[in-house]
């Protein structure tokens, strides 16, 4: 009984964009079964995955330049080298606007999923916006290739649906997290992939969150207040790469991190 109510509370649609893309969409309540959500995306298995720890809120000039780079000369070929998959927060700004460009230059728009608050994104053809949650808001990035639209109205409700489908889609594939910038929402997201034992990432010099664990951990306090920081220091596998290090050595660190299972 309760399968079928999820099922029917699960819906599909396809969002056409300005730009002429036509992205794979399902809006799905808090509780949906995460299977039957893979299965109506139709998403054929990757051979890797990479997780988006980030901002989404817009980034300087300089650390958009340097990140733009990265994205587009680093992790770009990755994702074509191993038929990777991205996730991530699916919305129009900062890291993750920067993730759609590069996948749509670059041809890997595809394998680009994003998840976000159903009730706090703007698209067309999309419901409005309620008044009062309108300065919150976001648009959807129209590069990514599919979204699921999880029925919420607060930002980092949609944690637990990302990465429950995530482990859904790794089972058997090798999985990294980016971490890149970010604020509270980006650190519950860490915490997710340390738990699950998936490997970090940092890239330092991007500021807020990356720049926290990447002291942190080049410091090694012997006490962190902070229980979540503790975690994330004490437990993950953290590896470093600066914000100006060739996008070359990137890709080779990524290929590298994502030989392992």
């Amino acid at each position: 009984m309760n399968n079928n109510k999820a099922n029917q509370a699960i819906h599909k649609r396809c969002i056409q964009f300005l730009n002429g893309h036509c992205a794979s969409s399902v809006v799905a309540p808090l509780d949906a079964d995460v299977k039957e959500i893979l299965d109506a995306l139709s998403i054929q298995r990757p051979g890797a995955l990479i997780m988006i720890a980030g901002t989404a809120s817009e980034l300087s000039e300089e650390i958009t330049s340097q990140l733009a780079q990265l994205c587009s000369l680093g992790i770009m070929p990755t994702v074509n080298k191993k038929n990777a998959m991205i996730i991530d927060g699916g919305t129009q700004v900062g890291v993750i606007k920067l993730i759609g460009l590069s996948a749509n230059d670059c041809g890997h728009r595809l394998n680009l999923l994003g998840i976000t608050c159903a009730g706090l994104v703007t698209y067309p053809g999309g419901p409005s916006i309620k008044e009062e949650l309108r300065v919150m808001s976001a648009p959807l990035d129209p590069n990514h290739s599919h979204f699921v639209l999880v029925q919420t109205e607060i930002w980092g409700r949609e944690t637990k649906t990302m990465y429950a489908l995530a482990q859904l889609i790794s089972k058997g594939i090798p999985v990294i997290t980016l971490v890149i910038n970010g604020g509270s929402i980006a650190k519950n997201e860490v915490l997710y992939s340390v738990r699950l034992g998936w490997p970090l990432l940092i890239i330092e010099g991007t500021g807020r969150l990356a720049d926290e664990i990447s002291n942190l951990w080049r410091e090694k306090p012997t006490s962190i207040k902070d229980e979540d920081m503790r975690e994330i220091i004490s437990k993950a596998r953290i590896s470093l790469f600066p914000l100006r290090g060739s996008p070359r050595d990137l890709e080779k660190e990524l290929l590298h991190s994502l030989a392992k299972k």
